[in-house]
């Protein structure tokens, strides 16, 4: 049953373009376009940018980056 449930979570466009932010319960995701860079803001680490590449897809993939 926890397969077929989806997150529920608020996504705002952010100023640039084709970019947007996925607020979640212990981290930000932020994703830059069709470039597939993403910005992990821990809310712990005081929002500390982590930015990773195609590798976060396989840890968080119920994201989207096509």
């Amino acid at each position: 049953m926890a397969d077929n449930q989806k997150m529920n979570v608020p996504v705002f466009i952010t100023k640039e373009e084709n970019s947007f932010v996925v607020f979640c319960p212990s981290f930000h995701v932020l994703n830059q376009g069709s470039t597939a860079k993403v910005a992990i803001y821990n809310l712990k680490e005081g929002f500390e940018p982590y930015f990773l590449e195609e590798n976060l897809k396989k840890v968080y993939n119920f994201i989207n980056f096509n």
